[in-house]
């Protein structure tokens, strides 16, 4: 008779099997791949492709594809535009491909037939994902306004990352599609009761209290008449958010509570991927401020023939995982930015490729400029035209006021000769390269010297051409890790997760984060993952809020106010 430890044991095992069978059964089910008209009237559920391929990039447009032979029906309905056009189902075509929780939708680019040497007659559809939508949408300066009269001459909005970019996105699709009633005014993002059935795109409900204590990057979104995704781009990068879409489709749940959406509309959320800037942000505020002054004064000593400051960036290790609750949740499937726990180690059975680069670093000295700093050519004209105009006041000696024209003839040999360059001597770069490494670089962009510009540029460059990581990865979906949707995989896309280097003998882990996924299946291959992996460098957040700075400076020079 089993012991009470040994009973507690076999359940606890065969609950885990009874897990890992759930998961696998998931897999076990094709993607369900429907096609639709414009009208949201389903046309065909695709049973009979030859091969398809459904990729989703983390903040931008992927690529769908499907081949289907001219014998079947579905083959047909994606070839015949005419015939959709005269039976008023719209000349357009959505697609919903839906698998392990995950659902990618699109719509029709483009149709081909080809007609192979065995008379074999295939179509290929090719399709762009639904956040191409956000695309055609432009953040116009004064969306409340007409065409013909826009006072603000750039639209301007800060806060939370996601509220702000999302705040931008609904008052501009109330531009173009009308204001529903019971959209507010004060907080727009924050209505999800409203009427928004005769918009194609709806925002999910963010009010700005949730979005400001739930540890999102404060952004500024600027436009004057950018397309969203180019206002939203470099913001969503930088507080590492994903945008979320999903076609809510019949058959589906509400998006989200009370929802007064119709069919076929696209609804847009935003999910933060920062972890709270844990493992995104490097250094302090105050760091930084020091490093900008030690690159100042070292290009102002060496420019005055003196020595130079070490100048360079460290790595600080990170040990431990902070715990997680939700982990701690019997059931739970998932990644949560708080902590990553997917861990690919070399020699891993899911890993089927993996592409590592180091780029060594570069360059011993920095110099930039052409112009002089503020000032000194300023300085240098006063004086010519104070020397010369002092002349006409020697007694005896009719000699009018020159100080101008001699300016004028001097001008060209003494402006943007003092202090018009600056250079920086890298000592503990230096330290670890060879007497036969590259030496000297120019840097473009830093054109007035010893300027708060031009050293940020310096100390980008910094940063930039130092010793550079990468990696990318291809991994099979289930050995060990699943992908898919929370409550159906352990990771999606936008979520970090850890690698090691195959052959790399330190045992150094990496942490990037999952740039796309490719959902494809083919003849006699089985639907999986293709995965792609990329990290990106750390901002620190001296560096952060100078950019902010930058982008608000920007916005006012838009403006006319500087």
């Amino acid at each position: 008779m089993a012991t009470a430890l040994e009973q507690a044991c076999a359940d606890g095992l065969a609950a885990v099997r009874a897990r890992e069978a759930s998961l696998e059964a998931f897999r076990l089910i094709a993607p369900v791949i429907k096609l639709w008209d414009g009208n949201i009237g389903l046309q065909h559920v695709v049973r009979c492709e030859n091969e398809y391929d459904w990729l989703d990039n983390e903040n931008d447009t992927g690529k769908g594809t499907i081949k289907v032979d001219t014998d079947y029906e579905e083959g047909q309905y994606l070839w015949d535009i005419k015939g959709r056009r005269d039976r008023g189902e719209t000349i357009d075509v959505l697609v919903t491909v839906d698998y392990v929780g995950r659902r990618w939708s699109g719509f029709l680019d483009e149709v081909t037939i080809d007609t192979n040497d065995l008379g074999q007659t295939i179509v290929t559809a090719d399709f762009l994902s639904d956040y191409e939508q956000l695309k055609w949408r432009h953040l116009w300066a004064t969306p409340s306004t007409p065409a013909g009269f826009q006072p603000f001459k750039t639209f301007m909005l800060g806060g939370p990352t996601d509220w702000s970019l999302g705040t931008a996105l609904k008052l501009n699709l109330a531009r173009a599609h009308g204001r529903p009633s019971g959209m507010g005014w004060m907080d727009p993002l924050a209505d999800g009761a409203a009427d928004y059935r005769e918009w194609p795109i709806v925002l999910a409900p963010l009010d700005y209290e949730t979005a400001a204590t739930r540890g999102t990057v404060t952004g500024l979104v600027l436009s004057r008449f950018k397309t969203w995704h180019e206002a939203a781009e470099a913001m969503l990068d930088d507080a590492d958010i994903t945008v979320r879409w999903r076609r809510y489709m019949p058959g589906d749940a509400l998006p989200w509570p009370g929802a007064q959406v119709s069919y076929g509309t696209l609804v847009v959320w935003f999910e933060n991927n920062s972890g709270g800037l844990t493992s995104n942000t490097t250094g302090s505020f105050f760091g930084g401020i020091a490093q900008l002054v030690r690159i100042f004064v070292s290009s102002a000593v060496e420019g005055l023939g003196g020595g130079s400051l070490p100048i360079d960036n460290s790595e600080e290790a990170i040990v431990g995982i902070p715990s997680v609750p939700e982990y701690q949740v019997p059931g739970y499937l998932g990644t949560e930015p708080k902590g990553t726990y997917v861990f690919y180690p070399a020699g891993s059975p899911g890993v089927v490729m993996q592409k590592a680069k180091v780029k060594l670093a570069r360059g011993r000295r920095l110099t930039g400029g052409g112009h002089s700093m503020p000032m000194v050519n300023e300085l240098i004209s006063a004086a010519v035209q104070a020397i010369g105009d002092a002349l006409a006041a020697i007694p005896l000696a009719p000699i009018p006021p020159l100080g101008g024209v001699a300016d004028a003839l001097l001008a060209p040999f003494y402006e943007d000769t003092i202090l018009a360059f600056m250079t920086v001597y890298l000592v503990n770069r230096a330290a670890y390269l060879s007497h036969f490494s590259l030496y000297e670089m120019w840097v473009d962009g830093a054109d007035q010297a010893y300027t708060l510009s031009a050293t940020l540029v310096l100390r980008e460059v910094v940063r930039a051409t130092e010793t550079k990581y990468s990696a990318d990865m291809e991994i099979i979906d289930g050995a060990p890790w699943y992908v898919g949707a929370k409550g159906y995989g352990h990771f999606d896309l936008g979520n970090r997760i850890f690698v090691q280097t195959e052959g790399d003998r330190s045992g150094r882990i990496e942490s990037p984060r999952v740039k796309s996924l490719r959902l494809s299946a083919a003849v006699g291959k089985a639907p999986g993952f293709g995965i792609k992996l990329g990290s990106k460098d750390p901002v620190d957040a001296f560096g952060r809020v100078i950019k902010r700075i930058q982008k608000l400076a920007s916005g006012l020079k838009a403006m006319g106010m500087i």
